[in-house]
């Protein structure tokens, strides 16, 4: 393979690197929305759920707390037992203080 041919390659090939560079850098500006700062409490059955748009600092200090919440995928919450309803609203409101919140507990 001759010197000019490889450099037509390389070219091609750089060419080909910035179009996948302008690709994903597209569909990354897409992805970046704006989560909402707001949460809710709302009853279910003997226990209470907790709903709000993925945030990793908040879930991670789910995760790390004592409160024993776990996931519902199906229904987009953390469940915790009923007994403990105000120190996990009172947790999470420290968290997040500056959230918007909706208690929908009738």
């Amino acid at each position: 393979m001759e010197s000019t041919d490889i450099v037509n390659l390389l070219n091609t090939l750089i060419a080909k690197i910035d179009k996948l560079t302008t690709a994903v850098e597209s569909m990354e500006s897409r992805r970046r929305i704006p989560f909402k700062r707001e949460w809710s409490v709302e009853n279910y059955k003997k226990s209470i759920l907790v709903k709000f748009d993925y945030n990793k600092d908040l879930i991670d200090f789910i995760k790390g707390s004592e409160l024993g919440g776990i996931w519902i995928s199906s229904m987009k919450a953390w469940m915790f037992p009923k007994s403990i309803e105000n120190e996990v609203i009172d947790a999470i409101s420290k968290k997040v203080s500056a959230w918007s919140f909706t208690d929908l507990r009738v």
